[in-house]
């Protein structure tokens, strides 16, 4: 039996001092059900303006009066697609879609050689032999260690450390499927729009697998890099997942801290008589205390806040805000959900998305540090951990290695 999607739209006018906007307001959820879906694309058919429900399965678009004789179209995967022009929409509109069953394809693993520099030079130092590499491990990676397993027959484990996606409902999952699939990496360097709806995601973090899963990618990269005879800096090596000291004080990302007790530390900052000049003032020392919550709080004076001196956010979190930034696009903070690696500032040792878009595995099972795409930034600071229960598409990791000998 056929399920159906049912969206609510009420249609608000109001005035900006620009021009008269439409405001179409609703949420979506499925009717066979009653569950909200989240993350259904609500857009039009000419026009840039775009948003998703959230995980409510609530959403408000903004239409321009240039608009209100286009198309409003619908999407989620697994449904057919909504389409209907605006003027005849009714002030309440019950949109039904009919789910479809398509036929993805094979999900096939691509692997590229385990380049050495590379990943010396994605490392970078914490404190004497341990390091952290600069950005989570990527859909590309953890896709090379699968298909690894894969040519070796080690379906066993092959089974166990893929991508968990039981718990999702059918629309779900073909989403994370796609989201899995590996690409073309030409494809990654060729798009640059901040969007989770691109055509690749082989640079996007890899999500929704569990501990054990990045456990053995680690066991696996550590072999790896160990018998390669190639030219390497450094001659054997122990990648893993970092404890907590260990990684809050990569987050913290200052090179001459004094403690592995994050509270325990000093940290130098820049007080600028210019908020808008904001990299030019005096220096002072302060306390690591409850307002250090940010990893570029040296670098724009902003010990305790998520957005710089032009309203622009810092990293990928649950934003419902707009602080006027002129750079926004699909979100406040850029993204509408999940974004791809490295598209924020790192913190001063070179470490990206510390704080946001995913949250990191701990060495402990069940913890995670730096909050999420999903996460409110009070929930996404470098003192802020999480805890998981199942693979989840909030939880990735990062890798962090320590030098045995060089």
């Amino acid at each position: 039996m056929k399920n159906i999607l049912a969206v609510l739209f009420c249609f608000i006018i109001y005035t900006t001092t620009a021009q008269t906007r439409l405001l179409v307001v609703g949420d979506v959820k499925d009717a066979a059900t009653g569950e909200p879906l989240a993350y259904a694309t609500v857009g039009l058919k000419n026009f840039n303006d775009e948003t998703v429900s959230n995980p409510d399965g609530k959403f408000e678009l903004s239409i321009p009066a240039a608009a209100v004789q286009d198309t409003l179209v619908i999407t989620y995967v697994g449904y057919e697609k909504f389409a209907k022009p605006i003027p005849k929409l009714a002030s309440i509109e019950h949109v039904a879609l009919n789910e479809y069953t398509t036929m993805l394809d094979e999900v096939r693993i691509v692997r590229h050689q385990l380049d050495l520099r590379e990943i010396d030079r994605s490392v970078r130092v914490i404190r004497d032999n341990l390091y952290a590499m600069e950005g989570e491990v990527t859909n590309l990676e953890f896709n090379d260690f699968l298909g690894w397993l894969e040519d070796y027959n080690q379906a066993a484990l092959r089974e166990a450390s893929g991508f968990k996606l039981d718990r999702y409902p059918q629309s779900v999952r073909d989403f994370y499927e796609r989201y899995h699939k590996p690409s073309d990496p030409k494809l990654d360097r060729r798009h640059n729009r901040k969007d989770s709806t691109v055509s690749s995601y082989n640079i996007y973090p890899a999500v929704n697998i569990t501990y054990e899963s990045a456990i053995e990618y680690c066991k696996w990269l550590t072999e790896r890099y160990n018998e390669n005879p190639k030219k390497k800096k450094f001659q054997k090596v122990l990648f893993r997942l970092p404890t907590l000291k260990e990684w809050q004080i990569a987050a913290l990302g200052y090179d001459k801290f004094q403690s592995w007790d994050l509270k325990e530390n000093t940290v130098e900052v820049i007080v600028a008589k210019d908020t808008m000049d904001i990299f030019k003032g005096s220096r002072k020392k302060m306390k690591v205390d409850d307002t250090i919550l940010y990893p570029w709080y040296w670098v724009y004076h902003m010990r305790n806040r998520v957005y710089n001196q032009f309203g622009c956010y810092l990293g990928n979190f649950k934003i419902d805000v707009d602080r006027g930034c002129i750079t926004r696009a699909y979100a406040y903070d850029a993204f509408s959900m999940m974004g791809r690696t490295q598209a924020y500032f790192p913190n001063n040792i070179g470490l990206f998305d510390v704080c946001g878009n995913v949250a990191e595995m701990l060495d402990e099972k069940g913890k995670a540090c730096g909050g999420s795409w999903n996460d409110p930034p009070e929930n996404s600071t470098i003192q802020s951990v999480k805890t998981y229960s199942w693979p989840d598409e909030t939880v990735g990791f990062r890798v962090f290695m320590q030098v045995i000998e060089k």
